[in-house]
């Protein structure tokens, strides 16, 4: 019984840190770019494309076919193209000039559904489909 004893306050002894022993470092994971699969509902941003750094920017355009009322729901067309580049920051505008190329294009058209619950409340379910292409040299 003293030999257990004896190993479990030699394991306590081993576990806990030591006086005057630096904590280990602990480093912050590092941040990544989201997937550029997900721009389409995510929106304007930096994403990764096969580890490579894609802008991109989203032109909001849409067209409200029927206004939402309490008794009746709204209906918009929602067209959501965007552009992308590879390589490039906003900081870029400033020094140099607009890319002459776009490397890569989206284009998600859908329909949306809005239900006005109440002045301050609404659902909006959607649907949409669409295609999504990036320059081949990954």
């Amino acid at each position: 019984m003293v030999k257990g004893l004896l190993g479990v306050i030699a394991l306590a002894q081993c576990s806990l840190p030591r006086a005057g022993a630096a904590p280990a470092a602990v480093e912050p994971p590092a941040s990544q770019p989201a997937s550029y699969v997900f721009a389409t509902e995510l929106g304007s941003g930096v994403y990764d494309v096969g580890g490579r750094t894609l802008l991109v920017y989203r032109l909001p355009l849409g067209v409200d076919l029927r206004e939402a009322t309490a008794d009746s729901p709204g209906l918009r067309l929602t067209l959501r193209p965007r552009v992308g580049f590879f390589n490039y920051s906003p900081v870029d505008l400033v020094h140099t000039q607009l890319p002459v190329h776009l490397d890569a294009i989206s284009f998600v058209p859908g329909l949306l559904v809005d239900f006005k619950m109440d002045e301050h409340w609404r659902i909006e379910p959607y649907a949409r489909a669409g295609g999504s292409f990036a320059s081949g040299d990954f």
